[in-house]
């Protein structure tokens, strides 16, 4: 089977989730991507900024569960790209990530981002990085989802 590793920056570092699309997760780690700056609209996607740096999973990843998971609903825009990733033990790996070609116009998706900050606490990112996250939120809790 052709599998390589890719970089999840968005819900699909929740490994339950992977797993439910069919996804085999055996090989997942955290990973930080830098020169990258997360930005949420309806869904994530990642843009060049040198200054910034992403957290997500690396996990190794069949081309058929690939295709299977970009062509849901929202997620046909997506496009791949190549990047390296750090890992915890300060090893290198290039790898693959998949981002929106043009940067998302529309106001941060609440329930994502909630979804999305409980993760990335779930997995002990930085909290500098959980603060990045959290100003997609709208500072009075106005707009939440019950």
């Amino acid at each position: 089977m052709n599998v390589r590793p890719v970089f999840f920056y968005g819900l699909f570092m929740d490994t339950t989730l992977l797993a439910s699309k069919g996804v085999p997760t055996d090989n997942c780690r955290t990973a930080r991507l830098a020169g990258f700056r997360l930005l949420i609209g309806d869904r994530a996607t990642l843009v060049r900024k040198d200054e910034n740096e992403t957290y997500g999973v690396l996990v190794d990843v069949s081309e058929n569960s690939l295709k299977q998971l970009y062509a849901a609903d929202g997620l046909q825009d997506y496009e791949p790209i190549k990047v390296t990733v750090e890992l915890a033990d300060d090893s290198k790996i290039s790898a693959t990530s998949y981002v929106l070609p043009d940067v998302p116009l529309t106001a941060p998706n609440t329930g994502y981002t909630e979804s999305l900050l409980c993760l990335a606490d779930k997995l002990r990112f930085p909290q500098s990085y959980l603060a990045d996250i959290r100003h997609y939120l709208p500072p009075d809790g106005s707009g939440r989802k019950s």
